[in-house]
């Protein structure tokens, strides 16, 4: 049996790049380290850590777009993360302690992104390892300008402490993340997407990634007399899933 998954806050395109199109791409480096003081009372103890915040972790990437001659527009990025002691996996049995050390806590280095892109009138087509159409359908929308510490993936900081038991002093087995679901959509896959340009504020995206699954989703941005609007409605049909 197929699921779906529906998601809302408030033409399938082939493409090939020629080889000269690729060298004419001009990528530029960037990157950041993103750490925190994490401090955490669960009842019986009081802990601080130095961990990787993994709402905007600590990653560096290349980056670049080149404009035809025939008003098309070729990109590419590629981009890594670098994490240790994520402050998503960070748990009371594992923490980093002035008296002890990291249980199983390893430094990671994972891709994030590898992707190749062709834009023009029509909108834009990617190809390559990047979001499916309804990542950050949920989380993208956030208009409190504390994207980076506080937004609706709440287990993003603490997502790995247990919840503790005050009657006995135990921890349980339920952990934060485990308790937690903003319900955004896909994330980073290996895909084929298209993007249509923006009309009057409205943006389509729809993107089928290996696996089967196809997602789509409706963004809007703008303003409604003094106030600004986004939101976003994603829908997700899963492939290969019984």
């Amino acid at each position: 049996m197929k699921k779906a998954l529906l998601m809302a806050t408030g033409a399938a395109v082939a493409a090939s790049f020629s080889a000269a199109d690729a060298q004419a791409v001009d990528a530029k480096a960037y990157g950041w380290v993103n750490k925190t003081l994490m401090v955490y009372d669960d009842g019986e103890s009081t802990e601080f850590n130095i961990a990787d915040n993994d709402r905007w972790s600590t990653r560096f990437g290349f980056k670049g777009n080149e404009k035809l001659k025939n008003g098309l527009t070729v990109g590419v990025g590629i981009e890594y993360e670098v994490e240790s002691n994520s402050s998503f996996s960070l748990t009371q049995t594992n923490e980093v302690t002035q008296s002890s050390t990291p249980a199983s806590i390893d430094a990671t280095f994972k891709q994030r992104k590898a992707v190749a892109s062709i834009g023009g009138n029509f909108g834009a087509v990617m190809l390559g390892h990047t979001q499916t159409a309804t990542d950050l359908v949920t989380e993208m929308n956030d208009m409190a300008g504390v994207f980076d510490v506080f937004y609706s993936r709440v287990e993003s900081l603490g997502g790995g402490l247990f919840f503790r038991d005050t009657s006995n002093s135990i921890l349980s087995s339920v952990s934060i993340a485990k308790s937690a679901n903003n319900f955004d959509g896909n994330a980073r896959k290996d895909v084929i997407r298209y993007d249509t340009p923006w009309v009057n504020g409205v943006q389509g995206r729809i993107s089928a990634a290996h696996g089967g699954d196809i997602d789509g989703s409706v963004w809007y941005k703008g303003d409604i007399q003094d106030l600004k609007v986004k939101a976003a409605l994603g829908y997700t049909a899963f492939g290969n899933k019984k």
